[in-house]
């Protein structure tokens, strides 16, 4: 009796765990495949959430890359990149609503399954006509996920089309700080943000915090004219230890045209470095500090001590040995120079060049050897600042070009 007994609970227990065990196997079968075999993982598993909703999203995806004729196949297919979410306006909005609702049906069932699947809800929420509806699913949505591109990528797009810059720029940080790797895919966003005069405030605050993607961010940020201004403005009032930004801040906004904002803030850090704007050879801020030549057959290089300028020019070479901006002085004014060359260097090589910001010729120009160095400059022309450049050039039949420059003084009258 109790050998049949056994035998019973054996065939009952058998007959229990093999279902089990097929069941178990088919869903892990079908978990296994949702990354690179969806349909297979549903094929299996029909109730697999997760591959439903993949199957949902990359729909929506594929027709959105046919109509804006962008390649997939890379990795993280089964996502916009920043750059397509970027064009995805130009696709229409009618369109993107045609292409949601055509994976809509397998979007809802995904959620029959899987209820906080955040691309099912983002596919539902482009497929919605009312405008309000489709903003509220994305709120809620977004709400339960924030780390999800697709679902972020639409909240993003919201906070633009509302014109609402201090959550544009709050879905942004938060979408970089989670995919560090796709910061240039959507620092675009960000500099057509900061180029509206607009979120001068909103990038005030956000960028006075240390953000891990903000120093990248604010070099990306200097190739948009519009966005340089205004971090021009920024800047003046918020602290930031990036000296390399710095200059490059201020050399663009002198190459943009934008002298007067250049000017101010260099101003902020000579002070700021405890001199004055025209002490000595300082060149921590070109082009208002000194620029040196440094390239083959043409050099300029402080000595030790910094307080004297050391040059040479090899035969069939010249050009700028030192240059910097300067606001231009009431006419007359003097420049003296003070300089001694080799005993093989021709004083009449080396000159003094003065010239207005873009324009390739000077309004002054003359060599060392006049006036033993001292220039009187009596014509004011029509610009605010002016180049003041030390030039030099030793000849292909001659000798090279050495010396030292140990001051550049300008003196009204």
């Amino acid at each position: 009796m109790s050998l049949q007994l056994h035998t019973v609970k054996g065939i009952v227990a058998s007959a229990v765990a093999i279902p089990l065990a097929v069941v178990a196997g088919a869903h892990a079968l079908s978990s296994a495949s949702v990354r690179n075999a969806p349909e297979l993982a549903v094929a299996i598993w029909p109730a697999n959430g997760a591959a439903l909703e993949k199957l949902a999203y990359r729909s929506f995806v594929e027709d959105v890359r046919s109509t804006l004729n962008t390649p997939g196949g890379q990795e993280g297919a089964d996502d916009l990149s920043g750059d397509e979410l970027n064009k995805q306006i130009s696709v229409g909005q009618g369109d993107l609503q045609r292409f949601a609702s055509d994976a809509a049906s397998a979007a809802r069932e995904a959620l029959r399954y899987e209820p906080l699947s955040s691309k099912a809800h983002a596919v539902l929420a482009l497929s919605e006509p009312d405008p309000s509806r489709q903003r509220r699913i994305i709120e809620l949505a977004s709400s339960l996920n924030r780390r999800e591109l697709a679902l972020q990528g639409l909240v993003l797009q919201s906070k633009i089309d509302a014109q609402d810059y201090a959550g544009t720029m709050e879905t942004l940080d938060q979408i970089l700080r989670v995919y560090p790797q796709r910061r240039a895919e959507f620092y675009p966003y960000l500099t057509a943000a900061l180029s509206e005069e607009a979120t001068i405030p909103a990038f005030r605050k956000l960028l006075a915090d240390p953000l891990p993607w903000r120093d990248s961010f604010l070099m990306h940020a200097l190739r948009d004219p519009a966005a340089t201004r205004n971090l021009g403005v920024i800047r003046q009032s918020i602290a930031l230890d990036n000296a390399e930004f710095d200059r490059a801040l201020i050399a663009t906004l002198v190459r943009n045209g934008e002298l007067g904002a250049a000017a101010t803030l260099y101003g902020k850090f000579a002070s700021a470095r405890g001199r004055t704007a025209r002490s000595g050879w300082a060149a921590d801020f070109p082009p208002f500090d000194w620029a040196f030549a440094d390239e083959p057959g043409l050099r300029a290089q402080l000595a030790k001590g910094g307080d004297t300028l050391e040059f040479t020019i090899d035969s069939g070479n010249g050009g700028a040995l030192a240059s910097r901006l300067l606001a231009l002085p009431d006419a007359p004014f003097t420049i003296v120079v003070k300089h001694e060359v080799g005993p093989n260097s021709s004083v009449k090589d080396l000159k003094l060049l003065l010239a207005c910001p873009g324009q390739a010729s000077p309004f002054f120009e003359a060599s060392f050897a006049d006036s033993n160095g001292t220039f009187v400059v009596s014509q004011r022309p029509r610009c605010t600042y002016v180049n003041l450049v030390l030039s030099g050039r030793a000849w292909t039949d001659g000798d090279a070009l050495e010396g030292t420059i140990t001051s550049v003084t300008v003196k009204p009258g």
